[in-house]
């Protein structure tokens, strides 16, 4: 379901978090916001944390956190307290995400270190 999307290199606004992210939820039939609005303002931020800050209370007032994950849901992976990942939970401990350190889509094991202060999302209520 998902193999296609792990040849499509990282590109910010074509292929990254949030737009990898839309299109897996969109495979499952669901259609959520991109968030073009909280791009053109974090780019206009200097500060990360600001940024981290923004995209979290974005996700906060859209989205319904949830204790356990399911098929899909949004994986936040927060830095200090602030957003600083995400990527969406695929099943059996497995997420797919992408960053523009990796270069391309991966699907990883949720139990690495790295993503051990993790938190899930549904979107409303799904």
């Amino acid at each position: 379901m998902y193999r296609d999307l792990l040849k499509i290199p990282y590109e910010y606004g074509k292929m990254d978090c949030v737009i990898l992210a839309q299109e897996v939820f969109r495979r499952h039939g669901l259609k959520v916001p991109v968030y073009e609005a909280v791009r053109t303002a974090i780019d206009s931020i200097d500060s990360h944390s600001e940024k981290d800050r923004l995209i979290l209370d974005v996700i906060e007032s859209t989205w319904v956190p949830i204790k356990r994950p399911k098929v899909p849901c949004l994986v936040v992976i927060p830095n200090s307290g602030f957003f600083s990942h995400i990527g969406v939970y695929i099943g059996k401990n497995r997420f797919i995400h992408v960053s523009s350190m990796r270069k391309y889509p991966t699907i990883e094991k949720l139990d690495n270190p790295l993503y051990a202060n993790r938190k899930y999302y549904t979107f409303n209520g799904s």
